[in-house]
């Protein structure tokens, strides 16, 4: 568990993301939708769950939760180093120098600094697999090569870190415009391979793709968006010291603003041997592409600088200004700077013929490398027992996981406390702050959250709910939550409505308050009829509405005067049983002397579908972002079913374009065969 600004993304986002597709892969159906968070979300489309990555999904479908964590990392480093080790032996490098240079990269600081960015070590690890196979496909072009290719770029795609795939592109692209010959059928391999992975991945992309279509990135973010966590020029010193400024072990590194960056964003220390020999391939012979990867290094220097770049116009523009913290790019800066390091130990290596001479060399080189940059990449992250987390936290004893969903206030803030004054020094200080259930690490204490931890796209109308339940002291905030059926608050700070009862405090070893748990006095059910709608035509108008939100009578939202109920006076109660109640699919038997309205207190999204007595029916959207259907007076049979159109269309396309592949690759040798066979002149001549 590494400590973040406000969160650790090992325990607030990668675990409980992995927790939720074991548990899928276990029932054998795929993670499409988790109940845990946000009401309601498409954990699938949104990516980061890396569902269709094959370590992912055979770890986790066969190893617990913890083992198969760790060893998806180790298989990440190995694949990193496996790959660069193929780029340079594709370079020409001796055996020595191929595998020293493989460590110099795998086990340098970009991936250190990222240990508990999960996706994102996944992502980059296959960069130089996906370079080396690129390499081989224009050297070699064939349908074998060309399918390998498309493979690991499809497989990149499924670890769900798009900004590192996007990143992986880029770097094509520019190896691609640095050959000097032959452009034209290099860029068309290129485009070709790239073609086939998204439709390899289209079980993946299109899922996500509709996603992004509901949200805020659609149009792009803004110029501070993407450039947040700027790259400052002075910056570069880190690759000498990379505690100059500070380091957040200690907590002494400054914290981010509008003209500062993170630590682990903006450090990527290699050592001092690559810094040492990347500058001498400038007197070398240009062959080798030697060319390429120095100007593949320029390139990346000139985006990791972001708003500070001569270039900086660059991320305003698409698809540039739908990523954030350009510093990213120090991946490819890593990268072309071990290679070019490795083009002078390469020459440098040829030059020796006294074999001592050489042996003692590999020697000091291996020395230097563990004491230089292995010692600090392996020093850099703290280690702590997976106990301590996974261990259900004093508060979970306080909440009925069945009562209603929660809500956590001011936990970045009680992080943020210990981060910034001591760093992780001390990470069993960060033990009571589990009480928080802080999104997402309320799925592995099997509570569910009303909000969610996601660095990726989420739709617009999730969004402006999380805004709208900010203000823990707003009665419209706190009515809003009720709503929802948010039974539990948890919180830094007291709270002064009454409608919310105190339920007990956690302390921590100094016996302070540290987290509150309150309770509301009553909460909308999870599935509810009623005959009370209010038209509201504009979000202002939503947020007046919730200050005198009727609770008892069950008062609905709505956007559309068509959808207004007429109000009844039955004093008999509507009755409606639960029949079927699963993840994927619920159904209700429903009794009624008037026509009311049916709400699911959840997140509305597209594939959710009702069914009244088998026949489909509109889904109306209530509440800002609940379903709802209007049930007509008498008995009735109601189906409510997830099924992903956009995930259907995807799985048949990936099938189709896997099973085009195979065949292609199946009859690949036979057709080579009979076209040697057909070039070669007649043995005997009339």
């Amino acid at each position: 568990m590494i400590p973040d600004f406000g969160q650790s993304d090992v325990l607030h986002l990668n675990l409980p993301l992995k927790e939720i597709l074991r548990s899928s892969l276990l029932q054998n159906r795929w993670p499409l939708w988790s109940d845990s968070l946000a009401a309601g979300f498409p954990v699938l489309a949104e990516g980061q769950i890396g569902t269709f990555y094959l370590p992912n999904l055979i770890l986790f479908k066969y190893l617990p939760l913890i083992p198969a964590y760790n060893l998806n990392l180790w298989i990440s480093f190995f694949l990193s180093s496996a790959g660069l080790y193929l780029i340079c032996r594709k370079l020409k490098f001796t055996v020595f120098v191929s595998f020293i240079t493989s460590l110099i990269f795998s086990y340098g600081g970009f991936f250190a600094v990222h240990l508990n960015h999960f996706n994102l070590i996944q992502a980059a690890s296959l960069l130089p697999l996906i370079l080396y196979s690129y390499l081989r496909l224009t050297h070699k072009p064939s349908i074998i090569n060309l399918i390998f290719f498309s493979f690991l770029l499809s497989q990149q795609v499924f670890t769900g870190h798009f900004y590192i795939s996007f990143i992986t592109f880029i770097s094509l692209l520019i190896i691609c415009l640095s050959f000097k010959k032959k452009l034209l059928p290099k860029f068309s391999v290129l485009f070709l391979g790239s073609l086939i992975a998204v439709l390899f991945s289209a079980i993946q992309i299109l899922p996500t793709f509709e996603l992004f279509q509901l949200s805020d990135r659609k149009s792009g973010l803004s110029f501070e968006e993407v450039t947040t966590f700027p790259y400052p020029a002075s910056h570069l010193i880190t690759f000498f010291n990379p505690y100059f400024f500070g380091t957040p072990e200690t907590g002494s590194y400054p914290p981010f603003t509008s003209d500062w960056g993170i630590f682990w964003e903006n450090t990527a220390y290699l050592g001092l041997l690559p810094l040492f020999l990347a500058p001498f391939t400038l007197f070398l012979p240009r062959k080798n592409h030697v060319l390429t990867f120095i100007l593949l290094l320029a390139a990346s220097l000139l985006l990791v600088l972001g708003k500070n770049s001569p270039v900086y116009l660059i991320f305003s523009l698409p698809p540039f200004n739908f990523f954030r913290v350009p510093s990213k790019f120090l991946l490819l800066t890593s990268f072309s700077l071990t290679i070019l390091s490795g083009f002078t130990l390469n020459q440098i290596t040829k030059k020796i013929t006294n074999h001592f001479l050489l042996i003692t060399f590999y020697l000091s080189l291996i020395t230097i490398f563990f004491l230089d940059e292995f010692s600090f990449s392996y020093r850099y992250p703290p280690l702590t027992p997976a106990s301590w987390w996974l261990s259900p936290p004093e508060i979970i004893n306080l909440i009925d996981k069945n009562a209603g969903r929660i809500k956590t206030y001011g936990s970045e803030i009680a992080w943020n406390y210990i981060f910034l004054n001591s760093g992780w020094q001390i990470p069993s200080n960060y033990l009571p702050l589990k009480n928080s259930l802080y999104q997402n690490s309320n799925v592995l204490y099997g509570r569910p959250q009303i909000s969610i931890n996601t660095g990726g796209v989420i739709p617009r109308r999730t969004k402006i709910l999380r805004l709208l339940t900010d203000n823990l002291q707003d009665d419209q905030s706190l009515n809003l939550l009720k709503l929802w059926s948010v039974k539990y608050i948890i919180t830094v700070s007291p709270i002064e409505n009454t409608a919310w009862q105190k339920l007990g405090k956690t302390p921590d070893e100094f016996n302070r308050p540290l987290f509150y748990l309150y309770q509301a006095d009553s909460i909308y059910p999870l599935v509810y009829l009623t005959t009370k709608t209010v038209l509201v035509d504009t979000l202002d108008e939503f947020k007046r509405q919730l200050v005198s939100l009727d609770t008892l009578n069950l008062t609905v939202l709505i956007e559309d005067k068509n959808n207004q109920i007429p109000p009844s006076s039955e004093e008999n109660q509507p009755l409606i049983s639960v029949r079927n109640a699963d993840l994927y699919r619920k159904e209700f038997q429903i009794t009624s002397r008037h026509e009311r309205l049916l709400v699911v207190n959840q997140s509305n999204y597209p594939g959710w579908t009702f069914y009244l007595d088998g026949q489909r029916i509109p889904t109306l959207n209530v509440n800002l972002n609940q379903p709802a259907i209007r049930i007509p007076p008498g008995s009735h049979q109601v189906k409510m079913e997830f099924i992903s159109a956009s995930f259907t269309k995807g799985k048949t396309i990936t099938i189709l374009a896997m099973i085009t592949a195979f065949l292609a690759v199946s009859l690949a040798p036979f057709l080579s065969s009979n076209k040697r066979q057909n070039t070669r002149q007649p043995s005997f001549h009339p």
